[in-house]
């Protein structure tokens, strides 16, 4: 337009950009207690999850670095007020906070807002324009919750980045599961003050078997699901799963798991069935997580191994022996992880069947032959009435 090219710096930027006041160069001082210091933020994200959502408020209570996230239909203060509800009412049970950091959004500095933040008796304080370290634990979270939600829906690509909210809720749990930086435990057992079974832990994706609530006699059906992120405000161990039959969300801790790593839905049956008289007989494997190793390291399976099915009958048991094995056969496992675990993958080969006398009994062992157990746990068959049974 004319005007020549800049040689040297502007003497006017520096100027126009610099901020004087009063907090800026002083550090704050580390807070002593639970909820003395707490910041919140706000993200967007570029892709809306399945509900249209685009917004997330991430809060973080600097002295356990335990966080909470909540998903906002949109940006105004009517929204985040009700999320902030929802966290004083639920998540801390009304327990008084001694500074509440936010930034200077609109939707905070809203006479909305901050009569709600008088009515709920949260102090509030704004860090300054263009200072993003006055609420850096915040945009800490922020920091570490997002690269996880990447790993989330790029582990489990069956449920799309629609799923981004369930994989950030996910994240946000795990990283409440693990040990802080001072070596003072995990964020939530600094919160609560009680030690964390990190054994539901799962990852996001993973699919298991949702026990249904009516059964027939001893004989539990379950339905195929994966898991989405845990169940906010529940016990240790209560799960979102999607049910993949009819796509709804449904929170329950019965859950049996296929295996501990993420794997494909199609690959394994719709419905399974359990026997709740012999759990030790249960034909899922379960792979039972440790507070040391909450995820596996090696996600290669573990080697195909054989079982023998026999129609032997059991004989009645003398007092003082064990309970007798079910009616159905004795199975057996050569190199088993556990006693009465069996891997899904494994094959079933046929053993002695001089003994058995019945003919449909006969037939539907030899029916199972080279099958493996996941397939043995889809069929089904006919028994001395004629009639087709699971």
């Amino acid at each position: 337009m004319g005007k020549p090219w800049l040689t040297k710096p502007c003497p006017l930027c520096p100027q126009a950009k610099s901020r004087r006041h009063d907090r800026s160069g002083k550090p704050s001082t580390k807070p002593r207690h639970y909820l003395d210091r707490v910041h919140a933020d706000i993200k967007v994200s570029s892709t809306p999850d399945y509900r249209g959502v685009v917004y997330v408020l991430g809060i973080v209570d600097v002295y356990t670095s335990r966080a909470w996230l909540k998903p906002l239909a949109n940006r105004t203060s009517a929204e985040v007020i009700r999320a902030f509800q929802e966290w004083a009412v639920q998540d801390i049970k009304n327990a008084a906070v001694g500074d509440l950091r936010l930034d200077n959004d609109t939707c905070f500095t809203s006479a909305a807002f901050t009569q709600f933040a008088h009515e709920y008796r949260l102090p509030v304080s704004f860090s300054e324009a263009y200072f993003q370290n006055q609420n850096g634990p915040a945009e800490h979270f922020f920091c570490r919750m997002m690269p996880l939600t990447i790993l989330n829906i790029h582990t489990a690509p069956h449920l799309g980045k629609e799923r981004w909210v369930d994989a950030a809720m996910h994240a946000t749990h795990t990283l409440n599961c693990r040990p802080t930086s001072d070596g003072r435990g995990t964020p939530l057992e600094r919160a609560t003050g009680k030690k964390i079974d990190l054994a539901h832990l799962r990852p996001f994706g993973a699919v298991g078997y949702v026990h249904e609530n009516v059964h027939s006699g001893f004989q539990l059906r379950a339905r195929k699901a994966v898991l989405l992120h845990y169940a906010p405000n529940h016990a240790t161990g209560v799960y979102a799963m999607l049910m993949l039959d009819t796509r709804r969300i449904k929170y329950t801790a019965s859950v049996t798991w296929v295996d501990h790593h993420v794997s494909e839905p199609d690959k394994h049956a719709d419905t399974a069935r359990f026997d709740l008289t012999t759990p030790e007989h249960a034909p899922l494997v379960l792979h039972k997580a440790t507070a040391h190793s909450p995820l596996p390291v090696n996600l290669a399976p573990p080697p195909v191994q054989q079982l023998t099915i026999t129609t032997t009958p059991t004989p009645a048991p003398t007092q003082g022996d064990s309970p007798p094995t079910p009616p159905l056969g004795t199975a057996t496992q050569q190199h088993a992880p556990m006693a009465g675990e069996f891997y899904l993958h494994q094959r079933i080969t046929l053993g002695d069947l001089s003994r058995s006398k019945a003919a449909y009994i006969r037939a539907r062992v030899q029916a199972l032959r080279g099958r493996t157990v996941e397939m043995a746990l889809a069929s089904r068959y006919v028994d001395s009435t004629g009639k087709s049974r699971p």
